[in-house]
């Protein structure tokens, strides 16, 4: 277990893992790759090509994803390939089971 130094809000505990709070990310780089690979390979499942980046040359620097978290509204964002990512993209389905399984 990590003590994060947060008191528990669990804002504070969402600015660490986007890496606007850089204590988590500047101990532990391997997190952000593991939340930025993890994501990727969710983006790649998704089942239409609408989710999907647009076909094009892309840089190496477009695939970097830039996180943020926002208190209001929609809590995480993502940006990345030039666009915001919809992080919802692929839906629970109630026939799948829950957990990591279920991505």
């Amino acid at each position: 277990e990590i003590g994060l130094g947060d008191d528990g809000r669990a804002d504070e505990r969402a600015r660490m893992l986007t890496g606007e709070s850089a204590e988590l990310v500047t101990l532990f780089p391997e997190l952000a790759t593991c939340r930025d690979l993890a994501f990727l390979l969710k983006l790649l499942m998704t089942p239409t090509a609408d989710g999907l980046p647009q076909r094009k040359r892309w840089r190496i620097s477009d695939a970097r994803l830039v996180w943020a978290h926002s208190a209001k509204g929609s809590g995480l964002t993502v940006r990345g390939f030039g666009r915001e990512i919809d992080p919802g993209f692929v839906e629970a389905r109630a026939d799948r089971p829950a957990g990591i399984s279920s991505w």
